[in-house]
């Protein structure tokens, strides 16, 4: 599975977002009739887990969002479980020869 996404708009809108009606998720743009998700204030992770779920939108987002690798980082505790369980498996590896040759 793909880690990372990246955004660009190849044809930008031209609407003035000032002039658009206040939703809760954005604004509603009545040029095209679709709800403008506001991306501007948020983080990498929510702007990946809401592209990410493939529904058709539109939104506005900060330059410093576009044309860049957007990822989703590992939580820690994903991390230490991960290494938890490859360092299991390493330990049972050793221990079986241990044994039969004990």
């Amino acid at each position: 599975m793909k880690k990372s996404i990246k955004i660009t708009i190849a044809n930008p809108c031209h609407e003035d977002w000032t002039k658009m009606t206040p939703t809760e998720k954005g604004k509603h743009c009545n040029s095209c009739e679709k709800e403008v998700i506001d991306f501007s204030e948020k983080s990498d992770e929510e702007i990946f887990k809401l592209v990410r779920s493939g529904a058709s939108m539109c939104g506005r987002f900060k330059n410093t969002h576009l044309d860049r690798d957007i990822a989703l980082s590992c939580p820690p505790a994903d991390k230490a479980r991960k290494l938890n369980n490859y360092l299991s498996h390493y330990a049972a590896s050793l221990l079986i020869p241990a044994v039969i040759l004990s």
